[in-house]
């Protein structure tokens, strides 16, 4: 839809949402590339969302408000130079003038109509886009979830032969330690026999 009603006010906000897509989308472009699998929420395109919005009723409302303004203003004209005494062409003329104003009037607000609808259902397409990226994002995450857990399952799996063999170690040392004191006790006796006999 050609715009050449939007006042340089109007135009510069517009152009601050578009100069904040531009950004978050080059922002999250940057995100994905370095980090392929890595899930992040951003609250920005609700917040451009929101911008648009506004600034799109804004607009309409203005809009609509100016053009029928301007059917109140040629009807009462109309009205005034009938009362007057103003002669009868010039009458049709402004009753004329002012039949015209109200229909493009009645003309803008339906194509004022038609492009708030448009828009709206622009914004609901992106709010099922936004839905499907949050069941991708969760989906994502899932797997991640799924990845770690089978990454410590493995770990515990590499763990266990290490505690075995720990455990492994341990009854080893516990049985040289027992045989060390059967040698003891062996040589203790030994030598206590040695002592009786030289008696």
């Amino acid at each position: 839809m050609l715009d050449n009603t939007s006042s340089s006010e109007e135009k510069e906000l517009i152009g601050i949402c578009f100069y904040f897509l531009a950004r978050e989308t080059e922002r999250e472009n940057k995100m994905v590339s370095l980090s392929p699998n890595l899930t992040f929420k951003t609250q920005s395109p609700t917040n451009i969302s929101v911008c648009f919005s506004d600034v799109w009723e804004k607009r309409i409302t203005l809009l609509a408000a100016a053009e029928e303004e301007a059917a109140e203003a040629a009807a009462a004209a109309a009205a005034a130079a009938a009362g007057a005494g103003v002669p009868a062409a010039d009458a049709a003329a402004a009753a004329a003038a002012a039949r015209a104003a109200a229909a493009a009037a009645a003309k803008r607000r339906t194509q004022l109509t038609a492009a708030d609808e448009s828009f709206r259902q622009s914004k609901q397409q992106d709010a099922v886009q936004q839905q499907q990226l949050q069941q991708t994002r969760k989906q994502l995450q899932q797997q991640q979830e799924q990845q770690q857990q089978q990454q410590q399952q493995r770990q515990q799996k590499q763990q266990q032969p290490q505690e075995e063999r720990e455990q492994q170690l341990q009854q080893q040392q516990q049985q040289q330690q027992q045989q060390q004191q059967q040698q003891q006790q062996q040589q203790q006796q030994q030598q206590q026999q040695r002592g009786w006999c030289s008696k």
